[in-house]
C-alpha cells in the first residue's frame, strides 16, 4: 500500500515537472526523474535476476535466459545515465 502511494505521489511529482513552460525544461526534468529511479530499479532487477540465477544452474536454458536478462538489464541502465548526463548538452545544443 505504501509503495502505491509513493508511486501516485511521485506521478503527481512528475506532473508538476511537465507543466512547464517550454520543451527544454520539461527534458531536463523527465531526465532528472529517470536518472533518479534508475539506481533503485537496477538494483531491484539485480536481485530478482541474482536470485533466479541461484535457482536456475541445473537448467542451462533457464541460465542462459538469466544471463541475457542480467546483461539487458545492465546496458539499460548504462543508457538511462548515459541519457540524462547527455539532456543538458541537448537541450542547449538545440535550444530551449
Amino acid at each position: 500500500m505504501q509503495i502505491m502511494l509513493h508511486f501516485f505521489t511521485t506521478l503527481s511529482v512528475f506532473r508538476a515537472y511537465l507543466i512547464v513552460a517550454d520543451i527544454g525544461t520539461a527534458f531536463l526534468a523527465l531526465a532528472s526523474l529517470m536518472e533518479k529511479y534508475v539506481i533503485g530499479v537496477t538494483t531491484v532487477a539485480l536481485m530478482i535476476e541474482g536470485y533466479m540465477y541461484a535457482t536456475s544452474l541445473d537448467d542451462p536454458q533457464k541460465l542462459m535466459h538469466v544471463k541475457k536478462a542480467i546483461g539487458a538489464t545492465v546496458i539499460g541502465a548504462m543508457i538511462v545515465v548515459l541519457a540524462a548526463s547527455l539532456a543538458p548538452e541537448l537541450v542547449t545544443a538545440f535550444g530551449k
